[in-house]
């Protein structure tokens, strides 16, 4: 029970599992993705050490990983949190229904949350393989631009930006904040032009 981690038990208290275990337990689905969340908190903040074991034993859940990936990068351990978001890149997409509207909404999240953290080359892993299904939901387009443009590739960021404009994703207020996000291609002609005609459209409507 957690012997080389035993600091881990006053945060977990007696739901807490060797990390030897956890892929056992995580086979019969029996504990809530909310132990696995607290148990990775606790790890990092008293065994980071012992992330490298915990990473590869997680639940193959999109949300759970990215979020324990932020977690990581909060605690300055960003080697074990781009070891989570390529899990979360590993990950099936699931067919169809509502499982695949959540896993599309939750890759996003990652790619929305990896750049919020600074880790930039990670989100732009995140936004090609998200980019590919965005057509089932534009807002990955937004996403996948700003990660692009975190990393300089201004060509690829300014292509999502005309993806996001055909699928005629409207402006808001978070929308318009989070635009200052994409940098100097706030600057190119194209995309000034791109908005101008977006906004013509929208008051000639």
């Amino acid at each position: 029970m957690l012997s080389d981690v035993a600091a881990c038990h006053e945060s977990v208290g007696e739901r807490a599992f060797s990390i030897g275990a956890v892929a056992s337990v995580a086979s019969y689905g029996d504990v809530a993705e909310e132990l696995f969340a607290e148990l990775a908190e606790a790890v990092l903040i008293h065994a980071p050490h012992r992330m490298a074991k915990l990473v590869p034993v997680l639940p193959a859940n999109v949300t759970l990983l990215a979020k324990i990936a932020s977690d990581a990068i909060r605690a300055d351990e960003r080697e074990h949190a781009l070891a989570l978001y390529d899990r979360v890149l590993e990950l099936p997409i699931p067919d169809e229904g509502e499982a695949r509207t959540n896993y599309l909404r939750s890759l996003n999240n990652a790619c929305i949350q990896a750049h919020a953290v600074k880790a930039y080359e990670a989100a732009a892993r995140i936004a090609d393989r998200a980019q590919l299904f965005a057509h089932e939901n534009p807002y990955i387009y937004h996403a996948a631009a700003c990660a692009y443009a975190a990393v300089g590739d201004l060509a690829k960021a300014f292509h999502q930006v005309k993806l996001a404009n055909r699928a005629r994703l409207r402006a808001s207020r978070e929308g318009r904040g989070r635009s200052r996000i994409l940098g100097s291609l706030l600057e190119w002609p194209e995309f000034k032009a791109l908005f101008r005609d977006w906004h013509a459209r929208q008051e000639g409507n």
